[in-house]
């Protein structure tokens, strides 16, 4: 599997293995979803994704790690994940 792949893994086939895709999974109009600013590019090395720069719910910032950062990839990640 590669970076891609386990990031889908943990992002809609999640979403579609719990009966959610309608609902989570990927960033789409009327979806839930969290998004993940980072620094590094997870396609190039998945383990990037522990490096998070700010996590976005609902429009809102409600973790900022870092001040400076760019985003290479917008991930939807289940709330339950971030507690």
């Amino acid at each position: 599997m590669n970076n891609m792949q386990a990031i889908r893994a943990a992002t809609i086939n999640a979403a579609d293995l719990i009966g959610w895709k309608d609902k989570v999974g990927s960033r789409a109009p009327r979806k839930f979803d969290d998004i993940i600013a980072l620094s590094e590019d997870p396609a190039q090395d998945a383990t990037r994704l522990t490096n998070v720069g700010f996590v976005m719910r609902g429009g809102k910032i409600v973790q900022s790690v870092t001040p400076q950062f760019a985003i290479y990839i917008a991930v939807p990640v289940q709330r339950s994940a971030l507690l």
